[in-house]
């Protein structure tokens, strides 16, 4: 007789016997005593977690002539039928060989509508069930959504998210979870027992983190390492810890202690030399380095006081020694992070020695602590510069840009750097004003510094006054009276707050007398002179011109006031310097406006 493996020799048979999914047993069993059987289930989970076997359990329970609590009997023909495959009534179909709609077609919905031969229910089982195609699944529907009577589906899958949601839709669906290292210890512990193999508890240990929350690849590991540690010893001999490591390829934990070790030490070229001695023992990289992240994992979890739940009782645990308290906290996380950034460039790169080598050596390298850090920040921070005051900035106004001036020989040159106008008038506090009024309109510049620092230099043009309760703020250009009319519920908010009382607000352009005539002008007219034009130059200069940005309705009212705008195309070749200016065209980019040469005209 040939050699029945151990994934196949210790296979459950019962509900009971399963291990990892004893909420799916139980929902399972429920049904079948309730009467309340679906006619289709839906079975998902990564590989080796007991998918295909539940789909055979519960297809024995369904048909058992002398089932037990809903647990089959396996001892009737029924059982023994379906566990050697061989039944007429169970049918057990792999997707992957039947992908096509004629298959399909052929081996299921023909053959649906025939009524069971011999047992109470037909049971069809289809094994990966994400490799039928798109028209097997269109075929499927109809037959999935209505089946005939006594006929139940269960399909299993590892890739859930390809199973179209019409199909997952028609199905209960029964989530498999991946096992942990406690239940496949514990199950490869009593094979061992029942094969009466003398196994140390470091060495079930390993295999069942090499398994990866696998049963059936625990098992296989395990008959792997029973089959070299008798070739080496004959039958009967121990499996020590070093055959199982031979056998998965495993780097030796004395390994990893001694990397870390040389990684807290900061020696790059005792990493380097490790690395280069497992290329030359033929050990797998990639391989390597999960171990070492799986390595520095487990020291993190032991540096935050986490005992992961994954982890064995504490009568099996076995606890690899690894130098944690070297290093820090943040150390750790570092680590993690780097390897796991190794790992995705290794995947791809066509010499995975050099990735590991130059990460490792990047692991290797002083780093500064959170600590030093924020220390060396507030040493920077106590050499930078005061924080500004609410006075008139100091950094370049958008508006108005000016060419350069002209400096006659011997002149020496003005600074260019151009600043915020400065408020033209203090401001006039009448008699009844209340005492914190000048206080209170710092306090606006302030808050408009902080949170509006487009309004702050129209703010600081402005001359603010007491009148009869209210605030009146006088400006010298209608651009600004505007800026501030925009923001008028802001300004009188801050005022109010800080004056503990409503406050109004008027605004008003301040009426300035005309720069070189002597005699007075009408009353009628000052209001519509309210613009104040820009003061001649006496020293001869009077060809200097003004690039302005003005909005469009400061364009109509400049008509209005008789002042003359000209095209830019025949300015000066200082005005086509200025519009040429980055920082210019940036703001008009930003607001719409044109750029005109401006000047007064008198007389």
């Amino acid at each position: 007789m040939s050699y029945l493996i151990l994934a196949r020799k210790y296979r459950p048979g019962r509900f009971s016997d399963l291990t990892g999914q004893e909420t799916t047993a139980k929902i399972l069993q429920a049904a079948i005593e309730k009467n309340r059987v679906a006619h289709a289930y839906l079975f998902s989970g990564p590989r080796g977690t007991g998918k295909t076997t539940t789909a055979r359990i519960f297809a024995k329970a369904l048909n058992c002539r002398e089932p037990r609590n809903s647990e089959p009997c396996n001892a009737c023909s029924s059982c023994a039928e379906i566990d050697r495959s061989s039944s007429i009534d169970v049918l057990e179909l792999d997707a992957a060989s039947h992908t096509k709609v004629e298959e399909t077609r052929e081996a299921v919905i023909d053959t649906v509508a025939y009524s069971p031969v011999r047992d109470r229910n037909k049971v069809f089982i289809i094994d990966e069930v994400h490799m039928l195609s798109s028209h097997s699944f269109n075929a499927l529907l109809k037959t999935l959504e209505e089946p005939p009577p006594r006929v139940v589906f269960i399909l299993a899958t590892t890739e859930f998210h390809k199973i179209p949601a019409t199909i997952s839709s028609r199905c209960q669906r029964f989530r498999f979870l991946p096992l942990t290292r406690a239940q496949i210890f514990s199950t490869l512990k009593r094979v061992a027992q029942a094969e009466k193999i003398p196994v140390p508890d470091d060495a079930l240990s390993l295999l069942a983190r090499a398994a990866q929350g696998s049963m059936r690849d625990a098992l296989s590991l395990f008959d792997q390492a029973i089959s070299h540690a008798s070739r080496e010893g004959g039958e009967g001999t121990d499996l020590a810890l070093g055959t199982v490591e031979d056998v998965l390829g495993l780097v030796r934990e004395d390994t990893l202690a001694e990397i870390a070790n040389k990684i807290a030490d900061k020696d790059a070229k005792g990493v380097l030399e490790l690395a280069g001695r497992l290329q030359r023992e033929g050990q797998d990289l990639s391989y390597f380095l999960r171990e070492l992240r799986e390595g520095f994992r487990e020291m993190l979890i032991e540096k935050c006081g986490y005992r992961d739940p994954d982890d064995f009782d504490a009568g099996n645990a076995v606890k690899r020694d690894l130098p944690a308290g070297r290093f820090t906290l943040e150390e750790l996380l570092r680590a993690t992070q780097v390897l796991c950034k190794c790992a995705d460039q290794m995947r791809w790169n066509d010499n995975p020695r050099l990735v590991l080598e130059s990460f490792l050596v990047r692991l290797c390298q002083d780093t500064l602590s959170v600590e030093d850090v924020l220390s060396r920040l507030e040493e920077a921070g106590g050499a930078a510069s005061p924080k500004v005051s609410p006075g008139p900035m100091a950094s370049p106004a958008p508006v108005p840009v000016r060419p350069a001036p002209r400096t006659e020989p011997g002149e020496a040159e003005k600074p260019s750097g151009q600043t915020l106008p400065e408020p033209r008038e203090k401001p006039k506090i009448s008699g009844n004003a209340p005492g914190p009024f000048p206080n209170a309109w710092k306090g606006v510049l302030e808050a408009a510094q902080s949170s509006k620092p487009s309004l702050l230099p129209a703010l600081q043009t402005a001359a603010p006054s007491w009148s009869e309760g209210k605030v009146e703020l006088a400006f010298p250009k209608r651009f600004w009276l505007d800026s501030a009319r925009r923001n008028q519920s802001f300004i009188e908010a801050e005022l109010g707050r800080i004056l503990d009382r409503k406050i109004g607000l008027e605004f008003k352009l301040s009426e300035t007398p005309p720069a070189s005539s002597g005699q007075s002008e009408p009353a009628g007219t000052a209001a519509a002179d309210a613009t104040e034009p820009e003061p001649s130059d006496e020293s001869g200069t009077d060809g200097d011109d003004t690039v302005v940005v003005e909005p469009l309705s400061a364009v109509r009212e400049s008509y209005d006031s008789e002042e003359v705008f000209e095209p830019l195309g025949s300015s000066p070749s200082a005005l086509e310097d200025a519009v040429e200016d980055e920082g210019l065209k940036k703001f008009l980019t930003h607001f719409h406006g044109k750029v005109t040469r401006h000047s007064s005209q008198s007389g």
